[in-house]
């Protein structure tokens, strides 16, 4: 998440794989989204580099601007999150043969869902259909070290 191309040097440490995981969800209702995809920004006047593809220097920024947006109502609807294009799962394709597998066929997309906007408040209909609850553990690492190799990064 926070290693970046143009980064040096690249490092990935154990406590900041604590807490990431991974999980595939699937959800029981429709979600309306804030479409922050390329060309929605392009219709509104921005470019990616604005809001979306920040440097890590610039996360509290694009933090306030999610916080704003949770609040918004477009029309008579409360958003249940926001959807846009990923620019590290692009780098990625392009400059790692391991995550163009991984990602073959999938979107290069990402979904921050707010939880408090969904109509359903059950958690059980939201459980993981796959998870790693921690990147960190023997069974993930070996998946982080590969990334890592890929992306040019070291784990000190």
């Amino acid at each position: 998440h926070d290693v970046h191309h143009t980064a040096s040097p690249r490092l990935i440490t154990e406590m900041s794989l604590k807490n990431r995981g991974l999980a595939t969800l699937r959800a029981p209702e429709r979600f309306r989204l804030i479409d922050l995809r390329d060309p929605a920004l392009t219709d509104l006047g921005l470019e990616r580099l604005q809001l979306v593809s920040t440097t890590a220097a610039h996360y509290p920024c694009t933090r306030q601007w999610a916080k704003a947006l949770h609040v918004r109502r477009i029309g008579s609807v409360k958003p249940a999150g926001l959807l846009w294009n990923s620019r590290v799962a692009e780098l990625a394709k392009v400059d790692s043969p391991l995550l163009a597998d991984l990602l073959a066929g999938a979107p290069e997309e990402v979904l921050l869902i707010f939880g408090d906007q969904l109509a359903t408040t059950d958690s059980a209909a939201y459980q993981p259909l796959v998870e790693t609850d921690d990147l960190s553990s023997v069974g993930a690492l070996s998946l982080v070290n590969l990334i890592a190799a890929q992306l040019g990064a070291t784990r000190p």
